[in-house]
Formats: C-alpha cells, structure tokens, sequence
C-alpha cells in the first residue's frame, strides 16, 4: 500500500527529508533572532525589571534548546534523505525510532501548551503538526517494508546468497538454473 499519492514511496520520503531540513533551517533563524533579541533585551527599560529578567531568562533558555533541537532535527532530516537514497533499511528503522520519539515529545509539548493557553490557533498548529509527523512516519515505515520485502525477495538476504550461488559442479553454466544475477528488482 502506497500512502504517497502521485508518486514513489522513495520520492515521498525524500520530499519529507527536505520540507523537514527546511522547515528547521527557518525555525534556526527565528529561534537565533528570538535569542539575539532575549539577549539585547535591557530589563532596566520597563518599570518593573525583577519579572521582566526572569522572563527574559526564560525566553533565552527555550530559545537555546529550540536551537538545539532545530540542529537535530537538520540532522536527522540530513540522515533520512541519505537513508532514502541509499535504500538503508536499518538507517530507515533508526529513523523511524526517533521519528516516534520526537512525535511523543511534540504531542507532549503541545498538550502542556494547550492545557495553559487554550485557543483556536495552539489547537490548530498543534494537530496539523501531530498529523504531519504521524503521516511522515507512516511513509517512511511503508518506505522501509518496500525496500525490505524488495530485498528479500530478490534473495539478498545472507541465507539465500547462499543457496543461490552455484559451481560449475552445481551445474552453474545452465542458464535454466536459479541465480541470484537473474533477480529483477526495481
């Protein structure tokens, strides 16, 4: 089963693998600014600067991890796109693991923000991001059973390399014979 519409299930995880390089790389920028701005920020301006500082290190604190995490989203978006390429279903495994990690992390953090400042928008952005990574690890996974069944059928599986490889006692130069170069795999 396709979950893609209009194209390739390796098409799909890669376009995932750059909207979410992308979409980080911007998340960098913003956060970058939002610290750059925390740490311009001059408490001694407003009239009441004993708040304002402690919100003020808030905001530096939740920007340096949003930055931190915006890296390592970079990288893990780096490491599916290489792992679509090369069709590495252990890379695909490891992705999906994280992928499931940072989705209960996200889904966490957005009812923690729900259950403070309940709106249309928290409700609106909060789901549509659930629902995209729910989907993205659902192609990758679908991705990954392609690229596994595709392998074992084709006999590149350690046990059937070696029931396919044939000697010319075995009769190898009989082209009627099962060999492993005779696999047609897209």
């Amino acid at each position: 089963m396709n979950p893609c519409c209009c194209m390739s299930l390796q098409r799909g995880t890669l376009i995932f693998a750059w909207i979410d390089a992308c979409l980080s790389f911007l998340l960098l920028i913003l956060y970058t600014m939002a610290l750059i701005g925390g740490i311009m920020y001059d408490p001694t301006l407003d009239s009441d600067g004993q708040t304002i500082t402690s919100s003020g290190t808030q905001v530096i604190i939740t920007c340096i991890l949003s930055i931190v995490s915006c890296v390592c989203q970079i990288f893990l978006a780096l490491y599916l796109r290489r792992a679509a390429q090369t069709e590495n279903q252990k890379a695909l495994r490891l992705w999906i693991i994280f992928g499931i990690i940072l989705l209960l992390i996200g889904a966490i953090n957005s009812a923690q923000h729900l259950y403070w400042t309940l709106n249309l928008w928290s409700f609106l952005s909060a789901t549509a991001g659930i629902t995209y990574k729910t989907y993205e690890i659902i192609v990758v996974y679908s991705f990954r059973h392609e690229v596994t069944t595709s392998e074992s059928s084709c006999g590149n599986d350690a046990e059937s390399e070696g029931r396919n490889l044939h000697t010319k006692e075995d009769g190898a130069d009989d082209p009627h014979q099962g060999n492993i170069n005779n696999c047609d795999c897209v």
